[in-house]
């Protein structure tokens, strides 16, 4: 056998013996938050009439609202966890021109690169003790922000929220697609509730967008 061929074998071996260890000592916490947020995502099914995927690891829920399909997942970074969210997020082809930002104040500190246009001036006061606003657009902005929109926002405080309308939550900062409004909680939930307040949240901007537009 020629040596080639013989640290192919040996290679070969120690990604095998590397993928069952990592099996076998690191993925059964992984494999815990699979099922937790299987299970969630099944709820959310079955209560709002949504349909799931799973064509990668984390399944994506589809949830129908009026004319959009509302999608609910959570991203994984396993480099940052810090990085991680549950998010529910659509499209719509209304206000393609605008975006703007809502960033739970503690999320900001510690990632302030997130933050789409310049920082708006405090836009209602409660707000304004828990959330800074972004955006290219004052006065839009203002007239999104129902005070239905800004009183679940308070009391949704604990899910450390973020509202992002302009690009895909998974594009490229390069990207030139517009139009996309993601609600994101901190980290990926195994629980119920993170994922009832994203859709729902989700849901009121869509709703407040849509009347804007007639």
């Amino acid at each position: 056998m020629d040596s080639w061929a013989l640290g192919l074998i040996i290679f070969s071996s120690g990604c095998l013996i590397g993928l069952i260890i990592k099996r076998l000592y690191i993925h059964p916490v992984d494999r815990e938050n699979e099922k937790g947020v299987n299970e969630c995502l099944d709820k959310q099914a079955r209560k709002r009439n949504g349909t799931i995927e799973a064509f990668t690891r984390w399944p994506v829920l589809t949830v129908p609202h009026k004319n959009v399909n509302i999608e609910v997942s959570v991203k994984e970074n396993s480099d940052d966890s810090t990085q991680e969210y549950t998010y529910a997020t659509f499209r719509t082809e209304v206000f393609n021109d605008q975006k703007f930002g809502i960033y739970y104040w503690k999320e900001f500190f510690l990632r302030p690169a997130f933050v789409v246009g310049s920082r708006l001036g405090i836009l209602d006061e409660k707000l304004g003790e828990t959330y800074i606003v972004s955006g290219n657009d004052a006065a839009f902005v203002k007239a999104v922000l129902t005070p239905e929109i800004l009183d679940k926002l308070i009391e949704f405080e604990g899910a450390w929220l973020r509202v992002q309308f302009g690009n895909p939550h998974n594009s490229s900062i390069l990207s030139r697609e517009r139009g996309w409004l993601t609600v994101f909680a901190w980290g990926i939930s195994t629980v119920d509730q993170p994922y009832d307040r994203v859709i729902e949240m989700a849901i009121l901007f869509h709703d407040r967008l849509e009347a804007l537009a007639r």
